[in-house]
């Protein structure tokens, strides 16, 4: 599809409503561009693919940067009133596990895990019978349900042709 017929295709979707959904590629993007940009179109939830590789003036060490930045993004949140997710890889410390613990977040054992309020891990094996399989886990989760536990854990299916768990 071309970028106007998936554009198109996408408004159709959503009922003629185009700007409901905006995805914009940020890459190369320090972080005081990036809240100025949340500071202009006032979002309700944003999501930042790879956080770790957002730049940010000041901070040399990747582990200290990446704390600063999830710590930088907690404060938008609460300043400009919205929801953000954010991605990061998995150390080496978390191949090959259903359920990695959260000091296995690529760059950072436990400065970065102190900024969030829920940590959602997604495990696999390397087993091939097992290609399908992930494991979903909340090892740190500050909006817990009351009467239910914090570290929620679960096994899905994916579905890689659709990009779909189940």
């Amino acid at each position: 599809l071309s970028r106007d017929k998936l554009y198109s295709e996408y408004a159709k979707a959503l009922g003629g409503k185009r700007n409901i959904i905006k995805v914009l590629d940020i890459h190369g993007w320090s972080m005081a561009q990036i809240a100025s940009l949340i500071e202009e179109m006032k979002p309700i939830i944003v999501v930042i693919d790879m956080l770790a590789n957002v730049r940010l003036a000041g901070v040399e060490k990747r582990h200290e940067r990446v704390e600063a930045l999830a710590q930088e993004l907690r404060e938008l949140e609460a300043i400009h009133d919205f929801i953000g997710f954010s991605t990061f890889q998995l150390s080496a410390d978390g191949l090959n596990q259903m359920f990695p613990p959260m000091d296995a977040i690529k760059d950072t054992k436990i400065g970065m895990q102190g900024a969030m309020d829920v940590i959602l891990m997604m495990g696999r094996l390397n087993d091939t019978s097992y290609a399908q399989n992930r494991w979903l886990s909340t090892p740190k989760n500050k909006r817990k349900m009351v009467g239910k536990p914090g570290n929620v854990q679960a096994e899905v299916f994916f579905q890689p042709d659709i990009s779909r768990f189940i």
